[in-house]
C-alpha cells in the first residue's frame, strides 16, 4: 500500500507539472522551455551569461578530439541537490546534456521533452535515444540525464 501511495503521489506531481505553465522549474534553475530556447538560438554567450545569473558556476571544458566537439561544464548546488549543465558543439552539432537536482523533475521533463512526434532510435550503454528529424534526445534513466543534439545553426 505505501509502495502504491508513493507511485500514486509521483504520477499526481507530474501530472500537476505538465498541466502548469512550460516556465515551472521545479526547482530547477533550468526550465524545460530555457533549454528549448537555448537549443534553437544555440548562441553560447547567451548560455554562459544566464547559467551565470543563475549562480551556475564553471567547472571546466573538455574537447574531445574523436568527435571534435569541445564541452563546457556547469554545475550548481541547490536546497533540492546538484544540477548539472554541459553544452557544446562541433562543425555539425549543437548539444546540451542536463542533469536535474531531482528524480522527479528528470521524469517531469523526459515527459515534457518526448512528445509524440518522437520515435525511438537505439540505445546506447544505459541510455536510449529518441529521433523527430530535427532533433535526438537521449534518456539515461540510471543517471537521471538528458541530452540534446540537433543540427548547428
Amino acid at each position: 500500500m505505501k509502495k502504491n501511495f508513493k507511485t500514486l503521489l509521483q504520477r499526481f506531481f507530474i501530472a500537476l507539472v505538465l498541466t502548469a505553465s512550460s516556465q515551472i522549474t521545479l526547482g530547477q534553475s533550468i526550465s524545460a522551455s530555457k533549454i528549448f530556447e537555448f537549443l534553437q538560438h544555440q548562441q553560447t554567450s547567451k548560455i554562459v551569461a544566464d547559467l551565470t545569473s543563475k549562480q551556475f558556476k564553471y567547472m571546466t571544458t573538455n574537447t574531445n578530439s574523436s568527435y571534435g566537439i569541445t564541452l563546457k561544464e556547469y554545475s550548481k548546488e541547490g536546497s533540492l541537490g546538484k544540477e548539472n549543465f554541459t553544452f557544446g558543439k562541433n562543425n555539425e552539432l549543437f548539444m546540451i546534456i542536463y542533469h536535474p537536482a531531482t528524480s522527479a523533475t528528470f521524469e517531469a521533463y523526459k515527459t515534457k521533452f518526448l512528445t509524440a512526434d518522437f520515435g525511438y532510435a537505439y540505445s546506447y550503454k544505459d541510455t536510449k535515444y529518441f529521433e523527430n528529424g530535427s532533433m535526438r534526445i537521449g534518456i539515461n534513466e540510471v543517471r537521471c540525464n538528458l541530452s540534446f543534439f540537433c543540427k548547428l545553426n
